[in-house]
């Protein structure tokens, strides 16, 4: 039987041993030090202007630090904010922090009913603040996630990992008289808390100089031990600088890097491995063999979070967009998530890796680098609006088309611009890379071949209306269709139009181009011509309509229906096999690693497929 003088030993144990030895024996640290990027809608009761000055961030922040350690050691802290209704998060909270936000919320669960519960939930925000600290290898050190609920006194830190704290801690003193606050971690481990602003004033950092910052001091005490910290917190940007200083000495921390809303300066240090590479593939040489059968479920854990990318298989794991803003990595074998990265709006932009980075693209008209191995922020890029395409990337830069009307060259490590292109149309189409071109289309018809390296423009050709797939080089011609019924075999080299062949609908979807074919998917059919002279080879009628764009194994066409996963015999057009899914929608079809299928859905479904006895 265990006493609770046992308990207090576990988790006092648990407490020494864990990253809150240092983080939570200093709750200060990523409490005051850590939490301060922290979010609120517009329809919560008005916090006081501190908080707005000094806390200016929004859903998607990002931040990075440098921190030199006590023993001379140097690691880096990676810091994104994400933020939703406290209903839709609750349910995935640790335990001890659900009861903290209980009490926090001021909710009694034996005297309410389940939905009353929602629904109280429902009119607050819970905030994460997900930290990421990592060596200058890349190698991951320590990971905390901290929970805040802003509440009319203001935002009220109730746990950090699986500790809940109660009563909870607000973030940054009223005033510059001393507060302090007692209460208990987990219920068990009393501790002390003492803050107060002592300064203010400019301040200068490694991005930057801030002219109007406090500084703040905060003393913990937990279990007999004493943490002090010195932190700087500047206008427009929030925590820039840290000194904390405990029995082990001082460890000081600077910001070399932010994306908070539409201020954007520093990149992190580049690190990891650089041999990761991974896009979405719509060939493949061999066919899946056998019965395909439904593999494996995933289920985001709330409808916000449907996913609005194609599923890209990277090493083994699986990573996507969905309509929260966030950018997820799936370890596909244990069927849960590595990490997850908050945007500021949803993502459309199926990521891409290169050298070990994830770059994608994000409704709130950035350009996101990230680190593959821990979702880690490297660097953001503003455009002037919404980033739907998924980036090209060739050598050190990363292509970006934006529906500002640009195409932007970026510094792949630091996300510097190099140049930029720009049309009367609005680019919605990925730019596509082949042979040492890039080629480039937008919502006016317009396609360009340029040089990767300046910008400037090889070709141009109109094909009367918006093309909105990426184009697909195959054997030297470029393949594609367009909203004017329209598909185009166009010499590669020169632009010169070899064939065209009126489809009868709209092209939304990218073709496939292999084994002689052009395949052609539209809202219900699906058309294979023949890639020399654009003849009709053979056409298949869903009836129902199909989701997003199709793969090629073999000579298997794998496309997504509504409600079912359907197999056509390339060489004939006949259907061959289907698999019931789902009756939502995807917004980008099935994707492949050449042994499974992958489909992700706007409930928030991601399916697995593979032969039945692999």
């Amino acid at each position: 039987m265990t006493t609770a003088t046992d308990s207090q030993a576990q988790l006092r144990s648990r407490l020494d041993n864990s990253i809150l030895g240092v983080a939570l024996v200093a709750l200060a640290l990523t409490a005051v030090v850590a939490v301060v990027w922290l979010l609120w809608l517009e329809a919560a009761p008005p916090l006081s202007l501190s908080f707005e000055h000094y806390f200016p961030a929004v859903n998607g922040a990002s931040l990075s630090y440098r921190q030199i350690n006590p023993d001379g050691s140097v690691t880096y802290l990676s810091r994104n904010v994400s933020r939703d209704r406290a209903n839709t998060q609750s349910g995935s909270l640790p335990l001890n922090v659900f009861t903290a936000l209980m009490k926090t919320a001021g909710l009694n669960l034996e005297q309410m009913e389940a939905a009353e519960l929602l629904d109280q939930l429902s009119a607050m925000q819970l905030v994460r603040l997900n930290d990421v600290e990592s060596d200058p290898q890349g190698n991951p050190v320590n990971r905390t996630t901290t929970y805040a609920l802003l509440v009319n006194q203001g935002i009220q830190q109730f746990g950090v990992n699986d500790i809940g704290i109660a009563p909870p801690i607000p973030l940054l003193p009223l005033g510059d008289t001393p507060q302090t606050i007692q209460g208990k971690l987990n219920d068990a481990i009393p501790f002390r808390m003492t803050q107060q602003i002592e300064s203010r004033g400019a301040y200068r950092t490694a991005i930057g100089e801030f002219p109007d910052c406090i500084r703040v001091k905060s003393e913990l005490v937990l279990n007999e031990n004493t943490t002090t910290n010195l932190t700087w917190y500047c206008a427009g940007i929030g925590q820039v600088a840290d000194e904390m200083t405990d029995t082990n000495g001082t460890r000081r921390t600077e910001i070399v890097a932010a994306s908070v809303d539409k201020l954007i300066l520093g990149n992190t240090p580049i690190a990891g491995d650089r041999n990761l590479n991974a896009s979405i593939q719509r060939v493949f040489d061999e066919p899946l063999p056998g019965m395909a059968i439904r593999l494996f479920d995933y289920q985001e854990a709330t409808a916000s979070l449907g996913i609005t990318t194609n599923i890209l298989p990277v090493e083994g794991n699986l990573l996507y967009g969905t309509a929260s803003g966030a950018i997820v990595l799936l370890d596909r074998a244990a069927n849960q998530g590595l990490w997850r990265f908050q945007s500021g709006d949803a993502v459309f932009s199926t990521p891409v890796v290169a050298n070990g980075l994830v770059f994608f693209g994000s409704t709130d008209k950035k350009i996101y680098a990230l680190r593959l191995q821990d979702g880690a922020f490297v660097w953001s890029y503003p455009t002037r609006d919404v980033v739907s395409a998924s980036p090209a990337v060739y050598g050190d830069t990363v292509y970006v088309a934006s529906e500002d009307r640009h195409l932007y060259a970026l510094d792949a490590d630091t996300g510097r611009l190099r140049w930029s292109f720009s049309t009367g149309g609005v680019f919605v189409a990925p730019p596509v890379i082949a042979d040492d071109t890039l080629f480039v289309s937008n919502d006016d018809g317009g396609l360009f071949a340029l040089d990767p390296t300046t910008g400037r423009v090889r070709w141009e050709f109109s094909a009367g209306r918006a093309v909105t797939a990426p184009v697909t080089p195959h054997d030297g011609v470029l393949y594609f269709g367009s909203f004017d019924n329209t598909v185009f075999a166009l010499d590669q080299t020169n632009g010169h139009m070899l064939w065209s062949r009126d489809v009868g609908d709209s092209v939304k979807q990218p073709v496939i181009a292999a084994n002689g074919r052009v395949y052609v998917t539209l809202d219900q059919e699906v058309f294979a011509l023949d890639a020399a002279t654009g003849d009709p080879l053979w056409y298949y009628d869903n009836v129902r309509p199909l989701l997003g764009a199709p793969v090629l194994l073999g000579n298997q066409l794998w496309l997504a229906g509504t409600g079912n996963l359907i197999s056509l015999d390339a060489n004939t057009g006949a259907l061959t096999y289907e698999v019931p899914t789902t009756e939502s929608t995807a917004e980008s079809g099935v994707s492949s690693d050449g042994r499974e299928l992958y489909l992700g859905y706007f409930d928030g479904a991601l399916y697995g497929f593979a032969r039945a006895n692999p």
